[in-house]
């Protein structure tokens, strides 16, 4: 994403309020005057919901993705999101079983040929992907 675009500002504000320090509620209350003119399905404001989530979240992935979905706006994609990134970086053994558990390593997926795949057999499929 260019550097000076509106996106890219945003997502160094947000982290930039981290960095100072700034509570999380009123980085989101910052963020939320500077972007909620946009709307709530903006990537824009969305982007910087997911980046404070991501920052306040400490790297614990149910601090992460509960304080992601609790700023609002997008919150099913915004929490998919940050969870996504937040299960990348603490790994699988960071997960805690109440996420889970109740998937039983299933996907439900209505795209062709992956209802019923195991998570874990897609997760090593994209490790192997990414190691080349």
């Amino acid at each position: 994403m260019p550097a000076s675009s509106r996106l890219a500002r945003t997502v160094r504000h947000t982290a930039a309020l981290h960095a100072a320090g700034v509570a999380w509620e009123d980085t989101l209350a910052e963020m939320e005057e500077e972007t909620g003119c946009l709307g709530w399905i903006h990537a824009v404001p969305n982007a910087a919901v997911i980046t404070a989530g991501l920052l306040y979240g400490d790297g614990d992935f149910t601090r992460t993705v509960t304080l992601t979905v609790r700023g609002g706006l997008d919150t099913d994609s915004n929490g998919a999101t940050a969870g996504s990134v937040a299960g990348v970086l603490c790994g699988a053994a960071g997960i805690g079983p109440q996420w889970t558990r109740p998937l039983e390593d299933t996907v439900r997926s209505a795209v062709f040929g992956f209802d019923g795949v195991r998570i874990s057999e897609l997760a090593d499929r994209t490790a192997r992907l990414a190691l080349g």
